[in-house]
């Protein structure tokens, strides 16, 4: 049964085919409409009846929306599509649909003339015929609705009828100055004033000048933006990337070199836009002034709301705050987040000059309103921030909540400033040791931390070395220790990096080595300061 319904069907296609071959349009209108709507209905039913009789046959008979030489070009296209074996899906049908939305397409007869033409002139050569359909496709999409290219998940539109059909190596259209639409999923892009040129046969887009905006992340389209030169678009995907553009932005002097990429992604708000997303070319760049008496040094990002400072493992981003015409606070981070009202970063080492002294911590929140020119540094309970300030100049340990510092003013504020009451600071000597706090680092282990690390320094012969090598010299595998090494950069010992897992051996940890071996002297120092909601210490900048 299924050979025989098999072949029924290929004998049927042929019929199909030859009952073509040979035949001519009828002459009279009406026949020509008849024999139209039954080609169509008997490939899909009801189709015939409602393009051709409803649609077609009224502008053709009753209406005046084609002249008598344009109905000329219409016989003889039909003709040719006839003789050539033309499909009537897609080929019929999308040069008949584009044929009746001509009339309200904006373009001439004369430029009906020129389309047609090259409709004949594609479909009458062998080796371009397969052409065909997308670019009667794109036409048809260009006078239904200004759209040249559509599937099921998105559309690309120009703003205006000023395009022109254009076939020398290959048929495209091309395109004056224009707005290029991409719509997706809900959401859209678009590249402003742009021009280019549409070749259906690569479903690819050259575009010369043109502009992307923010507009859709919440900013102002004339303050920031990126344009740009030469560029292509491969036509079919929402996403696309262009290499050289220069980047505006109202918080730089200066455009931006970079990199643009754009993705249509739906159910995105102001406030969650990923996209259009900027990258810097140079992850060095030095931007003075980025406020007031404080520069930036790293790379950047627009990445739809979010404007970031990036930087890498071994070229932080580094933000410098001035006093007296000299660098003293130094803020590096992998990202600074850039708003309009302030400059933040969760992870954040901290560096405070003072003469060959300072103030250091690995990691603090980090946040610098512009308006009131405040710079909040915050430890939080997260990985190494419950870590203290190490105060070389004053030779302590610090350990409170936030320094607060309006950058312009001669001190500095330290302790607790939220609104839960209540706050303690403690501050001890760089030689505090107490043997019973130390004993406790070792947990129920009977091989104490520090003396391990002891170890993997002086068998590497260096103050640095990788987590996986104080395992090797633990004789254990290397996650069971994160948390002990997270605590001990907490409390002073070493500078563990959560990221690339890199230990730093610090004095303190030889200190107390040496202390509880009874070969060096210690003391017991010790300040701690109860507040209520307020500073517990003020460090004067006043030299």
């Amino acid at each position: 049964m299924k050979k025989f319904t098999f072949l029924f069907f290929t004998l049927f296609i042929s019929l199909v085919v030859s009952a073509q071959k040979g035949e001519k349009l009828p002459e009279d209108d009406e026949k020509m409409m008849s024999y139209l709507t039954k080609i169509f209905e008997d490939q899909r039913k009801d189709y015939g009846k409602d393009q051709i009789e409803k649609k077609l046959a009224k502008m053709w008979l009753e209406g005046n929306d084609f002249t008598v030489g344009q109905k000329q070009q219409f016989r003889e296209t039909l003709t040719l599509f006839i003789d050539t074996k033309s499909k009537i899906f897609p080929d019929y049908d999308n040069y008949i649909q584009a044929f009746m939305n001509f009339p309200n397409s904006g373009k001439s007869e004369a430029e009906l003339k020129e389309w047609n033409d090259m409709v004949v002139r594609i479909y009458s050569d062998k080796k371009i015929k397969k052409y065909g359909a997308e670019f009667v496709e794109s036409s048809l999409g260009l006078f239904r609705d200004l759209t040249f290219y559509k599937n099921e998940s998105l559309q690309w539109k120009t703003n205006n009828s000023s395009y022109r059909f254009v076939f020398d190596s290959m048929p495209h259209i091309s395109f004056d100055e224009m707005n290029l639409k991409c719509y997706s999923r809900g959401d859209s892009s678009v590249i402003y004033k742009t021009t280019g040129n549409y070749f259906p046969t690569l479903e690819k887009f050259y575009g010369n000048e043109g502009r992307v905006t923010w507009q859709r992340a919440g900013y102002d389209p004339e303050k920031t933006y990126a344009s740009f030169n030469h560029y292509n678009i491969r036509i079919k995907e929402s996403r696309y990337v262009i290499d050289s553009v220069m980047f505006y932005n109202e918080f730089f002097d200066k455009p931006l070199s970079g990199k643009l990429t754009e993705k249509i992604i739906g159910n995105k708000t102001e406030e969650t836009a990923t996209y259009p997303l900027f990258e810097s070319s140079y992850q060095r760049l030095e931007i003075k002034n980025i406020v007031p008496n404080v520069d930036y040094q790293g790379g950047f990002t627009m990445s739809g709301k979010k404007l970031e400072g990036t930087g890498t493992q071994e070229n932080p981003a580094s933000l410098i705050f001035y006093r007296e015409k000299k660098a003293f606070v130094i803020a590096q981070s992998l990202l600074f987040e850039i708003r309009p009202d302030r400059i933040q970063s969760s992870n954040t080492s901290i560096k405070m000059r003072l003469d060959s002294d300072s103030i250091f911590h690995p990691d603090l929140f980090f946040m610098f309103t512009k308006k009131t020119r405040n710079l909040e540094l915050k430890r939080t309970e997260n990985g190494i921030s419950p870590s203290p300030f190490e105060n070389t100049y004053h030779e302590v340990e610090m350990y409170f909540e936030t320094v607060q510092w309006n950058i312009d003013a001669p001190y500095m504020n330290f302790g607790t400033f939220g609104s839960v009451p209540g706050g303690n600071a403690d501050f001890e000597s760089v030689d505090y040791f107490k043997e019973k706090r130390f004993s406790t680092l070792a947990g129920i282990s009977n091989d104490h931390p520090v003396y391990i690390l002891y170890r993997t320094g002086k068998a590497l012969q260096s103050d640095s070395f990788n987590a996986i090598e104080f395992a090797r010299q633990a004789r254990t595998g290397v996650e069971q220790w994160i948390p002990i090494l997270i605590d001990l950069t907490n409390k002073g010992y070493i500078q563990y990096d959560i990221e690339t897992r890199n230990i730093v051996l610090l004095e303190k940890l030889y200190k107390h080595i040496e202390n509880n071996r009874g070969n060096a002297d210690y003391d017991a120092i010790q300040f701690i300061s109860e507040v209520d909601r307020s500073e517990n210490a003020r460090f004067s900048l006043l030299t």
